[in-house]
């Protein structure tokens, strides 16, 4: 760092003076207005550029979390949407029921509701590496435990899409009974893995902005 190699010289010059109180003196005076004017304002400058890139990461850090955020709850808005129409169809015993129509009309919802989950669900996590490597410039060992961290962030949001296509499928598919209990079975578990998977991606993204949020000071 300049300051300390500055500092580390003064403290040489001081070593290898003339024992004259006089030039003692005179150099304590130098060095004074050194301190004064160079190196005080060198020190609030550096203090200055590590504040602001700090709040620059917390500004990215809270874009992390807003994005985790709406990825999760566009997950759950299409496993709602499948399990409400999956509820209301199973509650017309006794009903004449065009399943095919109801299927055309929830096809169309839930592509629509996939369209809005693909706007925030992919690719967006890996800016934060390309950005922590040219911008930030952060160390290899904190970039590879970054990367680490995003590759199984992007293997929870595959295995989350894997798993809510399969009640999906059966949702939608020609053969589809409202009253057969594999489907009521496949809701539940479907649910409970996407639970489980959306705590594992908040339980990532955590380590992510450790990683990325070191304290510079």
């Amino acid at each position: 760092m300049i300051i300390t190699k500055i500092l580390n010289f003064i403290i040489k010059i001081i070593n290898c003076i003339n024992k004259n109180e006089l030039y003692r003196n005179i150099l304590l005076l130098i060095i004074g207005a050194a301190i004064s004017y160079i190196i005080i304002p060198l020190i609030l400058e550096d203090s200055n550029k590590k504040k602001l890139v700090f709040e620059k990461r917390i500004i990215k850090s809270r874009e992390i979390i807003n994005h985790n955020r709406d990825l999760n709850q566009n997950l759950n808005l299409l496993q709602t949407a499948l399990e409400l129409f999956h509820k209301d169809n199973r509650s017309m015993i006794g009903h004449e029921v065009d399943y095919l129509s109801s299927q055309k009309e929830m096809r169309k919802e839930i592509n629509r509701l996939y369209l809005e989950f693909e706007k925030v669900a992919w690719y967006w996590y890996w800016t934060i590496y390309e950005e922590a490597k040219i911008i930030e410039q952060i160390s290899e060992e904190r970039l590879n435990k970054l990367n680490a961290f995003l590759t199984l962030y992007d293997k929870n949001v595959v295995k989350s899409t894997e798993v809510l296509s399969k009640f999906w499928n059966l949702c939608l598919r020609e053969t589809y009974d409202p009253h057969n209990k594999n489907i009521d079975k496949s809701m539940t578990e479907t649910r409970k893995k996407l639970n489980e998977l959306s705590l594992s991606r908040d339980i990532i993204i955590r380590k992510i902005i450790r990683v990325y949020l070191q304290k510079i000071f």
